[in-house]
């Protein structure tokens, strides 16, 4: 993989990347747009040109561009990325061997995880929290360190290329869930996160969210968006006391929370419905984005927050 390093305009920074030549392969995903804190993009950077046999572990609330963030970097770099989401009955051999009826016949062919391997992908893999603790052992032995994957099924041996990655997200940092806000995710082995670089994300501030916002949307009247993304952050901080107070041993008011993807689509609304009378189509477009999916006391408690706000 032939490439050079460019200065590039990543995320609302301009730095130099190693970009790579080849800009056709299919597995380089679409570069939608988003936005970095100077953290985030300084050690997804670091890790992506001198990784040293880690792998990186990004984790945070749900919404806050976890996957989006890798995507976006790969979009930009060229780099070909595929990308596995777990469950909690996945098993290692999902990733590593997919087996198609075709013509009739059974034919294996190479898994992300084998074919990032080899090809010298990014392989992203989501929700790791979620994997038992037995398959994530098994994970560790396997990508840890420069030794080779043989797969079993096929007698192939594999060893890892050069720019092989290995990136994975959770919503908790492997320690458990606290706050009972993501069922089914469990305490991670220690082997596996001692390799791992962690990088927390959060959800962009306000000025980074309102170009975010005005870029999606640049119709929507500039008071307009002000009010709704003060409306999202106060439904974060319900969402997440510790946002406001650290040291906060509240339990989350709500059990779901206004990510920048939802206050996109809520903006995209809120231009779609602008000729409802009365102004309800602002009530509309909130209903219809996130407040249909709350419980009738969580409901509530975001429309008080939202009329606070809005004055309406």
């Amino acid at each position: 993989m032939n490439g050079e390093i460019k200065k590039i305009d990543m995320g609302g920074h301009e730095v130099p990347c190693f970009v790579f030549e080849d800009d056709m392969n299919p597995m380089i995903p679409q570069a939608v747009p988003h936005f970095y804190s100077k953290e985030e993009l300084m050690v997804i950077r670091a890790f992506m040109e001198m990784p040293f046999d880690d792998y990186l572990y990004i984790y945070g609330d749900f919404g806050t561009g976890k996957t989006s963030g890798i995507e976006y970097y790969c979009a930009k770099t060229h780099r070909p990325l595929v990308s596995f989401c777990c469950a909690s009955d996945t098993e290692i051999r999902d990733m590593l061997i997919i087996n198609r009826f075709i013509d009739g016949s059974l034919r294996q062919e190479l898994g992300v995880l084998s074919l990032a391997y080899k090809m010298g992908y990014t392989v992203l893999i989501n929700e790791v929290d979620l994997l038992s603790p037995s398959e994530l052992t098994s994970l560790n032995e396997l990508v840890g360190g420069n030794k080779p994957i043989t797969l079993h099924e096929t007698g192939e041996t594999i060893w890892p290329h050069p720019q092989f990655r290995f990136v994975c997200t959770a919503n908790t940092n492997g320690s458990g869930d606290s706050r009972g806000l993501y069922q089914g995710t469990g305490i991670l082995n220690k082997s596996f996160i001692d390799r791992c670089r962690m990088l927390e994300t959060k959800y962009l501030p306000p000025d980074l969210e309102d170009q975010v916002i005005k870029e999606a949307v640049p119709s929507l009247p500039d008071a307009v968006r002000e009010i709704i993304i003060d409306i999202a952050n106060d439904v974060r901080d319900l969402f997440n006391p510790k946002r406001t107070d650290p040291s906060s041993s509240d339990a989350p008011k709500l059990s779901s929370v206004i990510s920048t993807r939802t206050l996109i689509r809520w903006a995209r609304m809120i231009e779609m419905f602008k000729d409802v009378p009365d102004g309800q189509g602002f009530w509309l477009s909130l209903e219809q984005s996130f407040t249909a999916s709350l419980t009738p006391h969580e409901k509530l408690a975001v429309l008080e927050v939202a009329k606070a706000r809005s004055g309406f």
